[in-house]
């Protein structure tokens, strides 16, 4: 389906999405391409009516070691880019990276190790 920089994303015959976090050099910690690469993922997977459940793992020993600070700090723009808000009641695009997986129409698991 989709294979970008920081996550890719397979669905098999039995129509299960299995979606993976692919940074394992940082321990699959979250910067500005992974934020953009999972919210459009979600945006896709929301679109998809034939999946039956979506799968999301991280590639290599850790699931995600959360937020990529210094790779963040670098660039000013793209955390305001990540808080922004268009409307109130809308997540942001930080909000939107763990928030917008309820939208699928389908369970989600998280197979964290």
């Amino acid at each position: 389906m989709t294979d970008l920089s920081r996550i890719t994303c397979s669905i098999d015959e039995n129509q299960i999405a299995t979606v993976v976090l692919n940074r394992p050099d940082k321990l699959n910690a979250i910067d500005m391409a992974m934020f953009q690469g999972v919210n459009t993922m979600i945006r896709e997977l929301k679109k998809n009516t034939e999946i039956r459940v979506v799968i999301v793992k991280g590639n290599g020993a850790d699931f995600c070691s959360g937020l990529d600070v210094k790779s963040l700090l670098n660039s000013k723009a793209g955390a305001l880019k990540l808080l922004f808000k268009w409307w109130p009641t809308l997540p942001n695009a930080a909000q939107y990276f763990s928030i917008g997986w309820r939208d699928i129409p389908c369970p989600v698991i998280f197979a964290i190790h």
